[in-house]
């Protein structure tokens, strides 16, 4: 189209959003001759700021390494880890 000057890339500050917070269509500055195309809202949101979410296995998986890693063998001389303990005893023959 003659004349049409779309703006291919338009940065965007993003360093003063914090958790619950939100940056609208109007907060933006668009250069000379550009405006947003705005599909039936007056003012949408471009990007919002939210803790993520943590599934219940992500956060069970996470405790268990960190249990493993707590109750991981000390480190010998040499800085090789420790043997480890033997294999309990097979159950008993009939």
């Amino acid at each position: 189209m003659p004349g049409h000057r779309a703006a291919r890339v338009h940065p965007v500050d993003l360093s003063d959003l914090v958790k619950g917070k939100s940056l609208h269509v109007s907060d933006l500055k668009f250069p000379a001759g550009i405006k947003a195309v705005r599909h039936g809202t007056q003012n949408p949101v471009v990007v919002s700021v939210v803790e993520p979410k943590v599934d219940a296995v992500d956060a069970a998986a996470e405790a268990a390494a960190a249990e493993a890693a707590a109750a991981a063998p000390a480190k010998g001389k040499g800085g090789k880890a420790a043997p480890a303990a033997k294999a309990a005893a097979p159950a008993a023959k009939k």
